[in-house]
């Protein structure tokens, strides 16, 4: 059973070690389609999310209402930046 998320606009789950398919978990959520601020600072040391997962977190229209991704330390390259760009996150 998912968690009511009703109201929810700011979520912080950095330091968690999430990674790509942890990425990919959160942007199918359409719990989460209220959330304005999404903070998954990673740690020195861990793979985080990668382009792949930066690219899945900026994609899905649930999420739309976006308007802080906070990936540090989850070694997205410039190809991915351009979806999580302010302007990409619509």
């Amino acid at each position: 059973k998912a968690l009511a998320f009703d109201g929810v606009n700011y979520v912080d789950l950095g330091g968690n070690g999430i990674g790509p398919g942890g990425a990919s978990a959160l942007a199918a959520s359409s719990h989460l389609a209220g959330l304005t601020v999404l903070q998954l600072g990673g740690w020195h040391g861990t793979e985080g999310v990668g382009d792949a997962g930066a690219a899945a977190l900026a994609a899905p229209p649930h999420l739309a209402r976006l308007t802080s991704l906070g990936l540090s330390f989850h070694g997205i390259g410039a190809a991915a930046e351009r979806f999580t760009a302010p302007e990409g996150l619509r």
